[in-house]
């Protein structure tokens, strides 16, 4: 090689290198991140930044269990706390009192003396795996009847007692119940389907109900005239839960909405049920999912073949090692 190219290649400055640490920790940043709001982050940012500078004492949590800005707890508690922090507590009337629940499919034992409240204004999860009795749970809180199901234990809607009750007895208490794998009239429009959401109303404000679902809901405004079965899953879902909101309930009962559902169609069904929360409804949602479902819960429960194992604020048990390890993947 000529001196002169030599020379050049001596003087020509090194490409800078990101640092290692930035581009390690972008490998691990939650998919999310871009969709938070700075000012939700910066909180976050403290939250960890608190626990790090704090140092470890005889009672710490190991590494495993502390919460860092790369871990999504954080995320969630600093969301919960921008959505809800000028929201009290919900301290209404009990709407749900189960005790002592056990339910038999035969000779087998679903649920195995389970208890839990839901209060009015109040959102309470209820996580677990497949065939821990969530779907379960939902159906004989809201009268399902089912082949070879005997019930024993007490569930009281609104101070009355209904574990004996039929679902339509229910029903007219103000309960309504979205189920497990959306459950629409497939041969039935998209209106109709909604329509039949009113059936036990008398009232005449059921077109205008009709017209702010098609406002909450624009796809299903788009689809009216359309039958049910051809729309999309997500789609199928907002009817489901537009059919239940038609009824103008006291109660929501929501089993599995993001069942089988695209991540983003998953998002916007968790955004509506934020909404639903933020509107004062008292829902009872059980749910897979259970990070985002713990977010906005009020209080949740976990339920673990057929027994509840344990219960706490939505952010607690979001922060519980336990569930960490079970249900977040850490």
């Amino acid at each position: 090689m000529p001196a002169k190219k030599k020379a050049a290649a001596k003087k020509r400055p090194a490409a800078k290198k990101r640092p290692a640490a930035k581009k390690s920790a972008a490998r691990r940043e939650p998919a999310s991140r871009s969709a938070i709001p700075d000012s939700v982050l910066a909180m976050a940012e403290r939250s960890a930044q608190a626990q790090r500078t704090a140092g470890p004492t005889d009672d710490s949590p190991s590494r495993s269990d502390t919460l860092t800005l790369d871990e999504p707890e954080p995320i969630a508690r600093a969301q919960h706390e921008a959505r809800f922090r000028h929201r009290p507590p919900p301290t209404g009337n009990v709407m749900i009192d189960v005790a002592d629940l056990h339910v038999f499919y035969g000779a087998v034992e679903a649920l195995r003396g389970i208890s839990f409240r839901v209060h009015e204004g109040e959102t309470v999860a209820i996580i677990g795996s497949n065939g821990a009795g969530k779907t379960t749970t939902l159906k004989t809180v809201s009268g399902v009847s089912e082949l070879l199901k005997t019930v024993r234990g007490h569930i009281t809607i609104m101070g009355e007692r209904v574990e004996a009750s039929p679902a339509h007895k229910i029903a007219r208490l103000g309960v309504a119940h979205s189920p497990e794998g959306r459950k629409v009239f497939p041969n039935q429009t998209v209106r109709d389907n909604l329509m039949l959401g009113a059936f036990g109303r008398s009232d005449s404000e059921i077109d205008a109900d009709i017209a702010k679902m098609e406002e909450r809901f624009p796809i299903l405004g788009q689809r009216r005239t359309q039958p049910a079965g051809l729309l999309s899953g997500g789609e199928q879902q907002m009817l489901a839960m537009g059919r239940a909101l038609m009824a103008r309930p006291k109660v929501l009962l929501f089993d599995e909405p993001s069942m089988g559902l695209a991540p983003l169609i998953v998002k916007q069904i968790f955004d509506i049920i934020e909404e639903l929360k933020r509107e004062g409804k008292t829902i009872l949602l059980v749910e897979q999912m259970a990070f985002q479902a713990l977010a906005i819960a009020d209080r949740g429960y976990v339920l673990e073949t057929g027994e509840i194992t344990m219960e706490g604020s939505g952010l607690n048990l979001l922060a519980d090692p336990r569930v960490k390890e079970a249900y977040l993947g850490a």
